[in-house]
């Protein structure tokens, strides 16, 4: 079970007869996934930076690797001529 799908997590919470609700919202680079089953204490939120990961680390209750982010590369401005900037 430690290869769920996204599919196969939400496919087994719904066969336990348990699924209320399953949330998914951003926060800066992280995505929060909220999962409630119908019994008041069955509930788990998880964070990670990658969005099907969080769902399914909310659904199974297990931790998934945290994706790497990549940043951005910068390319350095480049320096207009005084009569470039005046067209």
């Amino acid at each position: 079970m430690s290869d769920d799908t996204l599919s196969d997590a939400v496919r087994r919470v719904v066969k336990r007869g348990g699924f209320s609700h399953l949330s998914l919202a951003s926060s800066g680079n992280l995505f929060k996934a909220a999962f409630r089953g119908v019994d008041h204490k069955d509930h788990q939120i998880a964070e990670n930076s990658d969005p099907v990961a969080a769902l399914i680390e909310a659904l199974t209750g297990r931790r998934m690797p945290v994706a790497k982010l990549q940043k951005p590369k910068r390319e350095p401005a480049k320096r207009a001529e005084f009569d470039e900037l005046l067209g």
